[in-house]
Formats: structure tokens, sequence, C-alpha cells
């Protein structure tokens, strides 16, 4: 909660909000607060708890599938283990994604997968091209109740500034090509979108041999050379795959989805009761979310109802699979 420093002005997601805690402590910084929850029973007792706070609208949906905002948030969350990824897919693969900060438990081991220095992969490349990832403590399991068999870490995300979409499009453009064929020499794999010569040119300016694999380049050099060409109008780069230009959310085809921050009671009252039918359990956690599910971390054994499909981000009922992958 100290490290989102938030306000009045700001708006934050509890995502998977389950019994409240988190959701308490956020009221209280006085942002507008969008608490959403999966399982029907969680979703009436936060209204009953906190549903005379004006700043608070708590919204029935799943985490993997309630439009995001249109205007800038953040989000603060105890999320399952089992739906990271799918979540993380959600939050960070648009390049035009209006999230400037994320506050995040999740496992240890999956922290310090995204903080390494050489991203493993494409679409972990893609995050910390544009985000500032870093973790802020480790989170012992005996915090937990029950205690999960592993360690979980509070990881941040920071929305890196001064990135146009176009940039983003040429970083996307670079990195799919360099993890397309790590092994493939820097200045041949730059020659699909510049001369050789520029290509060599460049290289050199930034210490690298034209010969070296692409997948030697830090994403640092990446970056930089993405500045650079960004700024040549003469370029054209390919489109960005569809499934980075949506939040992934089955509703992404309707027009004007994007949730409203809370507007008054009226707006808590209302909580989303288009959605109250569903019997949605809190993405998947039911009850045996947040401190009550067999699998600790009050997550990682709970989520039954997303397991399978909907755990490996194909809750929208289309398959989704990483980029690059």
């Amino acid at each position: 909660m100290d490290n989102a420093v938030l306000g009045p002005d700001d708006l934050v997601m509890d995502l998977g909000a389950g019994t409240g805690s988190i959701t308490a402590e956020l009221v209280r910084t006085r942002a507008r607060v969008l608490a959403v929850e999966r399982d029907e029973e969680f979703v009436g007792d936060l209204e009953r708890r906190y549903g005379d706070h004006e700043n608070l609208r708590v919204v029935h949906d799943d985490l993997l599938s309630v439009p995001l905002p249109h205007r800038e948030f953040a989000v603060v969350a105890n999320i399952p283990f089992s739906i990271t990824t799918a979540l993380l897919r959600r939050l960070l693969n648009t390049p035009n994604g209006s999230l400037t900060q994320a506050d995040l438990l999740v496992e240890w081991g999956m922290a310090k997968r995204l903080t390494a220095a050489w991203p493993r992969d494409l679409e972990a490349a893609w995050w910390a091209a544009r985000f500032e990832i870093s973790i802020k403590h480790r989170v012992p399991a005996t915090a937990f109740r029950p205690a999960p068999k592993i360690d979980a870490a509070h990881l941040v995300f920071k929305r890196k500034t001064g990135q146009s979409k176009h940039l983003q499009g040429v970083i996307w453009a670079l990195l799919s090509t360099a993890y397309g064929g790590p092994n493939v020499p820097a200045r041949t794999a730059l020659t699909s979108f510049i001369t050789r010569g520029r290509a060599h040119r460049m290289l050199h300016e930034i210490g690298i041999e034209s010969q070296a694999p692409v997948g030697t380049i830090k994403l640092s050099q990446w970056l930089g050379i993405a500045t650079e060409l960004a700024a040549d109008k003469s370029l054209s780069w390919p489109p960005l795959p569809k499934n980075l230009r949506t939040d992934g959310s089955r509703r992404e085809e309707a027009p004007n989805r994007g949730l409203r921050a809370p507007q008054g009671k009226a707006a808590q009252g209302r909580a989303n009761q288009g959605n109250a039918g569903r019997g949605q359990g809190n993405t998947g956690q039911g009850k045996a979310a947040y401190g009550k599910g067999k699998g600790g971390h009050g997550n990682s054994g709970q989520d039954r109802s997303n397991q399978g499909r909907s755990a490996q981000g194909r809750s929208t009922g289309k398959p989704r699979r990483a980029p690059g992958r």
C-alpha cells in the first residue's frame, strides 16, 4: 500500500478482492477503488462491509475478463498463482494500455524470472521493454494462512514514460526478430528493416560486432536501436499482432465497455448487478480464496473453476498463446 502511493485523484483496482483485506486499505487512501470479485458470496460481503464508502465500487466479475479502465489506473492485488501469467498478459501486453503501476503478490520463482537481466522469452522481453519491473521484497510462506509450500514476492511494475505507440511497435518488431532467431548475426537481423551499411554503422556505434548473435544483444541496446529507427519516418513497420491490440477481455468487441470509476453511492449500489447472476467465484477462487484454500497463499490451491483452460489465458473463449511462442 505504501509503495503504490495513492491519493484522491487516482483510480486503483483490487483484482480478486476476496474478503476485502486489501480493499479496506485501498479505501482509506481516498483513491477511487474498483474491487473486482467473482464469488457471489464475497461480493455480498464486500458490499455489506464497505458499501457506504463513496470511493468504492464492487464489481461482480472475473479478473481475466472484466473490462479494464480507459483512463490511467493502478493495480494493488494478491492474485492467484495459477493465473498469474494470464493476468499479466491482460495488464502488460497492450502497447496503449492505461496501466501505470501494479503492486502484486506473486510466486517467488515467477518474480525472479521476470526480473532477470536477460528475459528468457519474447513475452518477458516485451514487458521489460515497457515497464520497470522490480522485487520490492520477499514475502515468506508463513505470512499466509494456510501457508503454501513456496514464498511469494511483492512485485512492482511501473510503466516507462515517453514511449509512443509507434516506438513500441518498432520495439516489438525488433524483439520478435531477435527471439525468432537468437543465433542469427545481428547485422543480418537488422537488414530485415534497414540497409546492411546502416545496420553495420548502428551496431558499431553501440559496440556490437556485426556478426554477434542477436541473442547476445542486451535489452537496453535494443531499446536504443528502436528509438533511433522509430525517429526515421521513411521506414515502415509491420502491424502489431492482434493479441497485443486488445486487453484480452471477452467483451473487447463491445464498444465503451471500459470500467467507470465510482461516482457516489448510486454507483456502488449498482455494483455491476448485470453480472450478479453468473455465480462466478472470484477468478475460480470461491470460498477457498485469500487464506481459505488448501493450496495456501490464499490463492494457489483455490482456482478450481478457472484451472485448465481459463488459467492458461483462454477464458476469452478463443485460444491465446504467448507472443512468439
